[in-house]
């Protein structure tokens, strides 16, 4: 890609970015003063960079035991050590993980089970934002955005439940690309028959929401699910290598939610809040009464409706649960 492409790509995303903060952004109105996470054992995958980084630091900072869910060990020692010296934590761990790999998340909640017996919290934030021109598999036979972004969260969140706490909660972050998803097709999750890479990433952000719904169905009394808008953030896991330099310069003065705001949303629903929310608030009216708002999709610490209207089907919601498990089991049983 030549200087001229990557200055024109720039531009675009830019321009775009300029748009959506003129319209859509405000200052964050989440309050995080009374965030206490004592003791409380939180779960961050992708924690070695941008808003999972930046959710296990402050995570660390209000006294939770945190554990780093990174696919590459090394970053994540560095990103450990570095949330460790700024926080003051002697409680931050890095656990291997690698959620396009079925086998590899099971892995990870048996160490998870070994060194801590519970979870109290798990915020399901990894995820691959580059999109092959060409359909791509894992060695599981799994395309490799839908395996990352939507079956390893599926699996590791309910290979989890049997160690979520009695007031645990499993929070999901999305995007406000679920919008722009296309039509989802229960059948061909695994893009075996279509290959779509213009709609994949938000067809995976829509899949996202999907799966919380369907696992506030499954959790216990007590127990919460929630997804997370945070903002649109210029993410370098969505651009083409060659760019990711550049941007890394200009990211301060580009338009975009900065980390440290993205990250509150999160830290804000693991501190409990949510139930200052009445039923009544809700955007789907078949709330939990046991928990009001689990099931529902965050941004700026406030319900949001920003949610493609394939996630309130509950039939097509079913069909990707199930579909979505025979997926798992298929890589899980592979050679």
């Amino acid at each position: 890609m030549g200087l001229t492409t990557n200055l024109l790509t720039i531009s675009v995303l830019v321009l775009i970015g300029s748009v959506y903060i003129m319209y859509n952004y405000e200052v964050p109105s989440c309050r995080l003063d009374t965030i206490d996470l004592t003791d409380k054992i939180v779960v961050v995958t992708g924690a070695n960079s941008g808003i999972g980084y930046q959710i296990a630091y402050e995570a660390a900072k209000r006294n939770a035991r945190v554990i780093l869910g990174c696919r590459n060990p090394e970053k994540g020692r560095i990103a450990r050590e570095k949330i460790s010296q700024e926080t003051g934590s002697k409680s931050v761990a890095v656990i291997g993980l690698d959620l396009s790999s079925m086998k590899r998340v099971q892995k990870f909640v048996d160490k998870l089970k070994e060194m801590y017996g519970r979870v109290d919290v798990l915020i399901n934030n990894a995820a691959q934002g580059r999109v092959s021109t060409e359909r791509e598999t894992t060695r599981e036979g799994l395309e490799e955005m839908i395996a990352t972004n939507h079956l390893g969260p599926v699996h590791l969140s309910t290979r989890i439940l049997p160690i979520l706490s009695t007031h645990g909660k499993i929070i999901t972050i999305s995007s406000g690309s679920n919008l722009y998803s296309g039509i989802i097709n229960p059948t061909d999750l695994n893009s075996e028959h279509k290959y779509s890479p213009g709609t994949l990433y938000a067809e995976t952000k829509l899949l996202n929401i999907m799966m919380t719904r369907s696992l506030e169905s499954i959790l216990k009394p007590g127990q919460s699910s929630f997804s997370v808008d945070p903002g649109f953030s210029l993410s370098l896991l969505q651009l083409p290598q060659s760019l990711s330099s550049i941007i890394r310069v200009l990211q301060p003065v580009l338009p975009s939610v900065p980390c440290s705001y993205a990250c509150l949303t999160s830290i804000w629903l693991a501190g409990g809040q949510t139930g200052e929310i009445e039923i009544g608030e809700t955007e789907d009216k078949n709330q939990s009464q046991e928990n009001p708002g689990s099931g529902s999709h965050w941004y700026d610490c406030k319900l949001s409706v920003k949610v493609e209207k394939q996630a309130q089907d509950q039939e097509l919601r079913d069909k990707v649960w199930s579909e979505s498990k025979n997926l798992i089991n298929s890589a899980l049983y592979s050679t």
